[in-house]
């Protein structure tokens, strides 16, 4: 897998758009200074995905509001959604989000991910709890979502 820092931040942008675009028929939007459009606290479906082999981690972030556009974009219906279903419909974004990366990064045929386990977090503001060597916000048609890469 690619070592250099800029070119995996690079790799994920583009896999984030292209999954949003040709999945959801939505447009990530990349917030670099200001995150006053977003109201904290702000519920969200949260994931941590490790990799099997190594240290590496994924930590993703969906506002609820989110993932319910994503939901019926779709799935192409205009109803109220389940939580289970809501988190069946984050957790397929984060594999296809993450395997995607993995394929543009040309690792190694073997790397592969643990299945993300999705809860409900309630975050206080787009600070990251940990220290992360990739750290992305987007509005998301004005929704919130983040992804971390450690390692």
């Amino acid at each position: 897998m690619i070592d250099d820092a800029q070119t995996k931040q690079k790799i994920l942008e583009n896999t984030l758009c292209n999954v949003f675009e040709n999945m959801y028929y939505m447009f990530p939007e990349r917030i670099i200074h200001s995150y006053d459009q977003f109201s904290f606290p702000l519920l969200c479906f949260y994931t941590q995905v490790p990799f099997c082999e190594n240290q590496k981690r994924f930590y993703l972030y969906a506002a609820k509001l989110l993932v319910t556009k994503m939901a019926k974009n779709f799935l192409g219906e205009e109803r109220s959604f389940e939580d289970d279903e809501l988190i069946d419909i984050f957790r397929e974004a984060a594999n296809v989000i993450i395997g995607n990366f993995i394929s543009a990064s040309d690792a190694a045929p073997d790397v592969r991910f643990q299945v993300p386990v999705i809860t409900e977090k309630m975050i206080k503001s787009c600070v990251s709890e940990r220290s992360s060597d990739i750290d992305l916000i987007y509005a998301i048609e004005s929704d919130f979502f983040k992804i971390e890469l450690i390692g």
